[in-house]
């Protein structure tokens, strides 16, 4: 039983991932939510999705906001704290992406960096995936189109076969064809 609700708490946080581009408060609340029961049932998979999820809707919303730059921060210490490459990798995404989004932060590329490397220590296939994808979308926003098409050609390798989680998969394939376009125009230049 327990295996089955963890299967479906990380279905819940890829969704919730998903809907946090489109959706509001809601989301925040389930993230919220996640964080919680993940950390009572000692999920750290689900527990790091869950903190990107509302770092992620945190940035977008008001990047220089102090509770902003103050959960990427936390984010960071308890990732760090964990010593598990998913969310030692996630956390400093998501504080390097909140550095490219005008943010008054100082770590910016070199958490990218930290990012990567930390990402080849994680040995879940799907948590992999979406990290990398994470970053391709960092570097997307730095307009670092090589390196991003790079990464979602990594991403596609490790995923070619997937089909779960459906959240997970289908923003890979969207964001690839949102991807193309720029890196069609750098390759212009």
């Amino acid at each position: 039983m327990a295996l089955q609700e963890h299967r479906s708490a990380r279905e819940d946080a890829f969704e919730l991932l998903v809907d946090a581009q489109v959706a509001g408060t809601d989301v925040l609340r389930g993230a919220r939510g996640l964080v919680g029961a993940a950390r009572r049932a000692g999920w750290t998979d689900v527990h790091a999705l869950a903190e990107y999820v509302i770092a992620t809707i945190l940035c977008w919303r008001a990047p220089n906001a102090p509770s902003t730059l103050e959960h990427a921060e936390s984010f960071v210490a308890w990732a760090d704290r964990s010593d598990e490459p998913l969310p030692m990798a996630l956390a400093r995404c998501a504080r390097g992406f909140l550095s490219t989004s005008g943010a008054h932060m100082s770590h910016g590329v070199d958490d990218v960096l930290s990012a990567y490397e930390i990402a080849d220590r994680i040995g879940q296939t799907e948590d992999r995936a979406f990290t990398l994808h994470e970053i391709a979308g960092v570097l997307h926003e730095l307009q670092l189109w090589e390196l991003t098409a790079e990464l979602h050609d990594e991403v596609e390798q490790l995923t070619s076969d997937a089909d779960r989680p459906r959240a997970l998969v289908g923003s890979l394939h969207y964001n690839r064809r949102l991807a193309t376009p720029c890196e069609l125009l750098q390759s212009r230049e």
